[in-house]
């Protein structure tokens, strides 16, 4: 055996002299634990996203589960043809061309716009996860004898925690992601004034009819800021249509009802027409904003207008 540690005659990797003499430290032990922890959460990552999946993919409810059957099967497929290289090639070297490839498969995994492309990459980040077994087996190698069952403990004590993590920290992250809002705008929108000038009343004679449609514009302004400003949220405006409240009046020909139903239904549904952003709609249907209301010089002036007013920037 050579002072670095290489292979035997049989092929096997044995144990390195420095290795045996010194022994892990605490920090590449942590280092090591850290590593297998978020090795093997890759694996259970997608578990709390698939409903959030299945809307971006457009792929069935019933159908999304196939994300962690390929994840699982990418993982089985490592445990037979990539933990056994560890007996025949540098352990280290091993890992680290796991490591760099499993990247790789994340990066793929994260831009994917085709579903077919997703689940090729999980099968890869299944598949590259078993460097677990691989960090295991070097801890086992390098750790002094003496201390080697803390070492190991320790290691796959976090491999247990990142397998628990891993869906609370996704689950929580899609649930940041995942926030919707909705501003109430009005057909009216479409006869607001567009001159950000004197927004609030200062200099022009007092309308309250203008003043409303000005609001609905601002509404829509609002919306399409926001969705441009926050991708991950979305941010949509909606016409209730003209009902029969007391502003309305009693002849108002739209359906209240439908009204209250377009909003809820973009807050909450998984219908893939709502989880969308940057739209504007009337009960339940894509309808086109005014002009003004898609200017985005406008809608960045309204925004930066409130920043100024609030002290709060988006």
């Amino acid at each position: 055996m050579s002072e670095n540690g290489s292979f035997g005659e049989d092929g096997v990797i044995l144990e390195t002299k420095i290795g045996a003499e010194r022994g892990l430290t605490p920090a590449t032990t942590l280092l090591f634990a850290i590593a297998c922890g978020l090795s093997v959460a890759n694996v259970y990552v997608a578990q709390p996203l698939l409903d959030a999946m299945a809307g971006d993919f457009g792929v069935d409810a019933a159908s999304i589960g196939i994300v962690v059957t390929v994840t699982q099967i990418g993982y089985a497929l490592g445990l037979i043809f990539l933990v056994p290289l560890g007996d025949s090639i540098d352990r280290r070297r091993l890992i680290l061309g796991q490591a760099a490839l499993s990247a790789i498969a994340l990066a793929i995994v994260a831009s994917a716009s085709d579903f077919a492309v997703l689940l090729t990459g999980m099968a890869a980040v299944g598949m590259l996860a078993v460097v677990v077994q691989s960090l295991v087996a070097l801890t086992a190698t390098l750790a002094h004898a003496a201390h080697r069952g803390r070492a190991v403990g320790t290691v796959t004590s976090v491999v247990v925690i990142g397998i628990l993590l891993a869906r609370f920290v996704s689950g929580v992250l899609a649930d940041v992601g995942g926030w919707r809002l909705v501003y109430l705008s009005s057909g009216l929108h479409r006869s607001g004034d567009a001159d950000l000038s004197d927004l609030q009343w200062q200099k022009r004679r007092w309308s309250g009819s203008q003043a409303y449609s000005d609001s609905k514009l601002h509404d829509a302004w609002l919306a399409f800021g926001v969705a441009r400003r926050w991708p991950g949220v979305l941010s949509n405006a909606l016409e209730p249509g003209w009902v029969a409240t007391k502003m309305g009046g009693p002849s108002a020909p739209d359906d209240l009802t439908q009204g209250a139903v377009t909003q809820a239904w973009l807050a909450v549904s998984d219908d893939p027409a709502a989880v969308v952003t940057g739209r504007y709609f009337f009960h339940q249907k894509e309808k086109p904003a005014s002009a003004a209301a898609q200017r985005t010089d406008l809608q960045d002036r309204l925004l930066d207008y409130c920043r100024d007013l609030t002290g709060i920037g988006l």
